[in-house]
């Protein structure tokens, strides 16, 4: 059955039932004096919203009257006393009655009527003057408790004209009323003797109220709700309009109005094409209105609210009071639907509204069980009205419905209230000034009318190729926004620009780092003699040269070379996966790679010559002068970003724009001669080129950081203050860590810190002006392109939005909707990238992808390009940009950039697996990928193995933290997985109870509670429970010694890193700060435990820390119990020697031991320590089972000679332990100074007697990144097997810090994993 029929049914059992439509008025019941009376659904709308927001003007009905002549103060008072006796409306109270809303006749009064007087001004400022009036009246705050709930003023204009501003409460009367008031009154000014005017007969408007509530259609009720809630059925859409800021959690209610006027023309063109389909102006006029909030809001289910007059009974058309009616108006309009289409889709929406009319919007919405939040309305966002207004009967006035636009209030995201006058259509619309400014609300509105006319025009056209600007509009958004100027510069090469550098300063400094210092001249002669090395070799325009090489001076040298040889280079980063790399290399065909020290195991065999830089003796007689090799439009270098197909891509890019980039950024933030920039990031990167070059274009200086440190924030601030750096770039994710850990007077000499890759937050702006003095700038652009738009970040604090500024001269910006046409501003759009120079060439090898994503740009000049990014963004009326996210799945977490797509595909080639869907999901502030697997029928993949077999393939920063088997993809209407479906059933990284449980352990007292809420704010988490550990949720080695700080402050108690591994709940560590202190404290950490498996125990090195083994520890969890040792406190007693803290150490493990194997392993120092544990067990008949001394030294009193003896001791007391074990003494307190102190006494005091144990040495296969002068493995080996002489040595990826990190880590593991396993089968035979 339709609704139609539905209707025709219930008229018919009315016509059978002998009812009619409506009672009669004779039939209606008088309400006797005094009575209260309830109110109408209507009214109970109104009154509740007016209780809510008290303070808000949000229902005044206010206009203005303009008249040919000022009429006699009497006789204008006589008339308004007649509408006060005929209108009991307009003498209502209204009330609560056991907290029910209840009305009541107040009695008649004399109405105050105030007057103002402009007839001494100009005519044009009398008539801004009297519009100032009118808006200030239409913002008093009318309450409906506090009668009478109606304004009347007169304002005396020149010329003997006047106006009046009338103006009521919506819960007493509707715009309906109002235009039949104001013709009422203009008749008894007219009249004779107002007051002698007969009164009209027939009920009132308490009369109807009372009838309404006595006369509820329960049957007609239930049918309606029927109606609406299938019509409502599902997750309602939620108005996506481009709004300026985020929406508050509370409406303030707050509002922007700006007059609408729609011309006789437009009004004809609708009102003919209304007949065509058989509808009403109301009809396509709101079809018009859907159109635009689809258009701005990208979506086409929408619910708009519909005001109906509601006077469903004829005697109430003569009534003055509240009668309106809202309805939910839910219309889907077709994809590529016409405007026709859309007016027939709005006309069925219609009809059936008002159909299912009877039953009140309240309970409409009460029935559906929506979410209620004070921020959005439940059902709709905007509404749209539209009324007839013929203006007064009489002759001398007149009204304009648009006239006023200032009642500063808001109920809606958006509203447009329209009236059909003689000249047109005239009203306003009104935004929400939570979510608007008025600039955009004024844009808004001028689209509507814009696109109304459009879409009046063609009606058969598609709504989206219609234009929401005009002509003149566009091509100000196009050209007029931002200046563009093609750039230009005369160099060819990456090296040239370096190479002016060096013919103006030869001797200033170049690089600096722990491996000294080159000058210009030295570096420039060096990458000279490479290159014609190089080039002898064949190395020349159109050839690539791979490098694999770990960052340092070599590095430098390397990227210098290439670009002075005229070949392309290619980065390989030697962290990568050993797949990885063998792809690059086969995708890219070098003739030649360059690689030095550990990078070379990487390598794989191929036709390419690999040249070590490690012996520059075949290139040393070589020039030194620079060779002249560069062709203009020559690719410079192949860097790689993310591939959907599986595979990465490598963007091809020349040196002219990268030059043009650095030029631009150099003329905003300057380097000078003598600054310092940090060379950091990956050169696999395009940030990479700005640390690489940009500082030595200018005469400025490259502070070079260690391999594998660039992720250590602490790190960089000693970098930072060492070397004075002035400009430093770091992502946003590094930078709130960054400055989270800055202490004052730390990095004082940064002038510039630059952030981009991913998001600037409002929290890291702020931070960032609290914590640094350097000027922050946000930076946007792909690698495709470079630097495409930047700014300095304003001291803003509070603002949501953080911009990410103008596009730089080289480039245009464009924001283009799906028909490649510019959107207005503030409406997003994808953003193209534009240029004559600066867009790379393409992508290597892929001609079809460069044609998908480099196009034609059709808004330049003839040749021009323009990239399509995938970015979502908009412009600013001022033509600064705003970045909102991806229109795509790629993504950028930690400043990576990531299709999803390549890790599907990736895990959907894994054996067992059907299908995979990767999600970005953020927990804690923190972005990380998620994985959802589907098995293939009869399989059971392994999360684990799953993991392991990407991370062949993968980088790190591209593998997912979660990955979860499900049972089926979930998908939308769209076909596309349900996001919200997914997530729905994951377990969150850290999972946390959504809400307590009944069996979940509430706080014990005081202490947990304050605890817990430590834990919440180190942690960034909202909820947590009493057993929830502090690593499970999230924490991490950064985090460990905010957690201890925060323990300081909030409870006077310094607690350990080993108490946090070893009581990590909140329940457990608050009895660790309740309970008594003693310096008896337990030093063994459990990392990985894991109940009836092996024992593995790490001993720390001279900084006393475990934190350093928790990534070794993940690799090796499960099948092995690990725990770490952590040196007692400073003022513990007998800790002084090795053999006291290898006895201490021994007994705490033996109730974790047990009976079953132990392996140690000690790193550094606790090398010395694990062999005298060793020797210790074995006299206690419980030997171990293996021991393993990770890149230690022997003692000095172990060495063979007086010498090497001496050279170990002044290597010990020399020795930076700080920097040398990755650990920031300086700002982890005094304690840790002290142990570290106690500790490298205790190395040097110690006289290791020999044990005929077996031991394994694993010596780091790169040299310690500190300046200090060290023994040599060969001098270590011969020491240590003096004491040791059944020593088995190895060589293991990395320095002394690295081996325990990343890919490192892993190998590492593998490696104590083969060791621990030969042991046990040893043992067995």
């Amino acid at each position: 059955m339709t609704t139609t029929e539905s209707a025709r049914d219930r008229l018919l059992r009315q016509l059978l039932a002998g009812e009619t439509s409506g009672a009669a008025p004779d039939r209606i019941p008088r309400v006797p004096p005094g009575a209260k009376v309830p109110l109408t659904p209507a009214q109970r709308r109104i009154w509740f919203f007016s209780r809510l927001y008290a303070d808000s003007n949000e229902y005044n009905v206010f206009d203005l009257v303009h008249v040919d002549r000022t009429p006699d103060e009497d006789r204008l008072k006589a008339a308004l006393r007649v509408l006060v006796r005929r209108h009991v409306a307009l003498r209502l109270r209204l009330s609560e009655v056991d907290g029910e809303p209840v009305q009541e006749d107040c009695g008649t009064h004399d109405p105050d009527v105030t007057w103002y007087d402009l007839t001494g001004h100009p005519d044009d400022e009398a008539e801004r003057r009297a519009t100032d009036i009118a808006n200030a009246c239409s913002r008093e705050v009318l309450r409906p408790d506090r009668p009478p709930l109606w304004r009347f003023s007169v304002i005396r204009m020149p010329h003997g004209r006047a106006a009046f501003v009338l103006g009521f409460h919506h819960v007493i009367a509707d715009h309906w009323s109002w235009t039949r008031l104001v013709d009422e009154f203009v008749g008894l000014l007219d009249a004779p003797a107002p007051e002698d005017q007969p009164d009209p007969r027939g009920p009132d408007f308490l009369d109807y109220a009372a009838w309404l509530h006595d006369h509820h259609d329960e049957r007609r009720a239930e049918e309606d709700l029927a109606y609406w809630t299938g019509k409502l059925a599902g997750p309602l859409p939620v108005l996506a309009l481009p709004a300026d800021r985020p929406r508050p959690k509370v409406s303030t209610r707050a509002g922007h109005s700006v007059p609408v006027r729609i011309g006789t023309g437009p009004l004809a063109r609708a009102a003919r094409l209304a007949r065509e389909h058989d509808t009403t102006l109301y009809v396509v006029a709101l079809a018009a209105y859907h159109v635009l909030l689809a258009r701005l809001g990208g979506q086409r289910d929408l619910v708009v609210g519909g005001v109906f007059a509601g006077r469903d009974q004829p005697f109430t058309e003569d009534i003055f009071g509240c009668f309106v009616k809202s309805v939910a108006l839910r219309t889907e309009l077709p994809e590529r639907a016409t405007f026709a289409a859309a007016v027939r889709a709005v006309h069925r929406t219609v009809l059936e509204a008002q159909d299912h009319q009877y039953v009140p919007y309240d309970d409409v919405v009460a029935r559906l069980d929506v979410p209620r939040d004070l921020g959005v309305d439940p059902v709709f966002q905007a509404q749209f009205s539209l009324q007839t207004a013929e203006g007064p009967a009489a002759d001398g006035y007149r009204t304009d419905p648009s006239g006023l636009a200032e009642y500063g209030t808001a109920k809606w995201d958006m509203a447009l209230v329209l009236t059909e006058t003689a000249d047109g259509l005239s009203g306003l619309m009104e935004c929400s000034a939570d979510l608007f400014d008025k600039a955009t609300v004024t844009r808004f509105a001028a689209m509507y009318t814009h696109l109304l006319d459009r879409l009046l025009d063609d009606p058969d056209a598609e709504t989206a190729s219609h234009p929401l600007i005009t002509d003149a509009e566009r091509d100000r958004v196009l050209y007029g926004l931002n200046a563009y100027a093609r750039p230009d510069h005369p160099y060819r090469s990456l090296a040239e620009p370096f190479e002016e550098q060096v013919r103006l300063r030869p001797d200033a400094t170049a690089l600096i780092g722990d491996e000294g210092t080159l000058t210009y001249g030295e570096l420039n002669a060096r990458a000279n003699r490479l290159a014609h090395h190089l080039a002898a070799r064949g190395v020349g325009p159109g050839t690539r040269v791979a490098l694999c090489t770990h960052r340092g001076f070599a590095m430098v040298v390397a990227v210098y070379a290439v670009a002075k040889a005229g070949g392309t280079y290619v980065p390989l980063d030697p962290e990568l996966p050993a797949d990885r790399i063998r792809f690059m290399l086969q995708d890219t065909g070098p003739t030649t790679v360059l690689t030095a020290g550990t990078a070379r195991d990487r390598v794989p065999a191929g036709p390419w010559e690999v040249i070590s830089l490690d012996d520059p003796r075949p290139w040393a007689d070589r020039p030194a002068t620079d060779p002249d090799r560069a062709v203009p439009h020559q690719v410079s270098h192949l860097l790689y970003t993310s591939g959907s197909t599986g595979r990465p891509k490598a963007v091809a890019s020349d040196a002219a724009g990268s030059i043009a980039d650095i030029l631009w950024m150099q003329r905003n933030y300057p380097y000078h001669p003598g600054d310092t920039a940090l060379l950091k990031t990956s050169y696999g990167f395009d940030v990479s080129l700005w640390e690489l070059c940009w500082p030595l274009y200018t005469g400025a200086r490259v502070a070079v950081c260690r391999p594998g440190e660039h992720w250590d924030v602490r790190y960089l601030a000693r970098m930072i203050d060492e070397y004075q750096v002035t400009t430093a770039y770091v992502i946003p994710t590094q930078l709130q860590v960054f400055l989270d850990e800055l202490t004052d007077g730390q990095c004082t000499s940064l002038r510039w810190m630059i952030s981009g890759g991913e998001p600037v937050t409002p929290r890291l702006r702020d931070a960032c002006h609290a914590r640094l003095g350097a000027r922050l700038v946000n930076g946007y652009g792909p690698t495709e392109a470079g630097r495409v738009t930047d700014m300095i970040v304003p001291r803003d604090p509070g603002n949501p939005v953080v911009p990410l500024g103008r596009p730089s001269d080289n480039f245009r910006l464009h924001v283009l909707d799906e028909h490649f046409d510019p959107v207005p501003v503030g409406v997003p759009g994808e953003a193209f990238i534009a240029a004559e120079v600066g867009l790379a060439q393409g992508y290597f090898n892929r001609s079809a992808l460069t044609a998908e994503r480099f196009l034609p740009d059709p808004f330049g000049p003839p040749g021009s390009r323009m990239y399509r990014s995938g970015d979502l963004c908009r412009y600013r009326d001022d033509g600064v940009l705003e970045h909102l996210g991806r229109i795509g799945d790629q993504v950028k977490i930690r400043g990576m950039r990531i299709e999803p797509a390549e890790l599907e595909a990736v895990i959907a080639e894994q054996d067992g697996v059907e299908r995979c869907v990767v999600l970005v999901v953020t927990e804690a502030d923190e972005q990380h990928l998620a994985a959802f697997v589907v098995a293939e029928d009869g399989a059971r993949p392994d999360p684990d193995r799953i993991a392991a077999d990407a991370a062949r393939m993968l980088p790190r920063y591209m593998l997912p933290t979660t990955i979860e088997i499900v049972d089926t993809i979930v998908t939308n209407v769209n076909g596309k997985p349900d996001r919200a479906a997914l997530l729905a059933g994951r377990t969150a990284r850290g999972a946390l109870p959504e809400a307590p449980t009944d069996d979940a352990p509430g706080y014990a007292d005081d202490t947990e509670e304050r605890m817990a809420a430590l834990f919440r704010r180190v942690l960034g988490v909202e909820r947590l429970a009493v057993t929830d550990g502090f690593f499970a949720l999230g924490g991490h080695s950064l985090l460990v010694f905010r957690l201890i700080s925060a323990c300081t402050a909030e409870f006077g108690v310094e607690l350990d890193v080993a108490e946090i591994f070893a009581a990590p709940t909140v329940r457990d560590l608050a009895a660790r700060v309740r309970g008594p202190r003693s310096g008896a404290a337990r030093c063994l950490v459990p990392l990985a435990p894991s109940a009836g498996a092996p024992t593995l125990v790490f001993v720390h090195a001279a900084s006393g820390s475990a934190l350093p083994f928790r990534e070794l520890a993940e690799h090796l969890g499960g099948e092995l119990s690990v725990h770490a040792l952590q040196a007692p406190g400073p003022d513990t007693p007998g800790a002084g020697t090795v053999e006291e803290l290898a006895l201490r150490y021994l007994d705490e493990l033996e109730p974790v031991r047990g009976h079953g194997p132990l392996f140690l392993v000690g790193w550094s120092m606790g090398g010395s320590i694990a062999l005298e544990m060793a020797r210790e067990a074995e006299r206690r008949s419980a030997p171990v089972d293996a021991t393993v001394m990770l890149d230690s030294w022997p003692p000095a009193a172990s060495c063979a000679t007086p010498g090497e003896r001496e050279r170990v001791r002044r290597a010990i007391e020399d020795l930076d332990i700080g920097a040398a074990e990755g650990v920031d003494l300086d700002t982890l307190g005094g304690d840790l100074v002290q142990v570290t102190e106690r500790n490298r006494r205790a190395l040097l005091a110690h006289r290791p007697e020999p044990w005929d144990g077996r031991v394994h040495l694993l010596r780091a296969a790169e040299p310690l990144p500190v300046a200090t002068a060290v023994p040599t493995p060969d001098e270590d080996e011969t020491a240590w097997r003096g004491v040791v002489p059944d020593l088995v040595r190895d060589v293991i990826p990395g320095n002394h810090l690295t081996l325990l990190r990343g890919d490192n880590a892993a190998d590492l593991a593998r490696r104590l994993r083969r060791i621990t396993e030969e042991s046990l089968v040893f043992d067995e035979i």
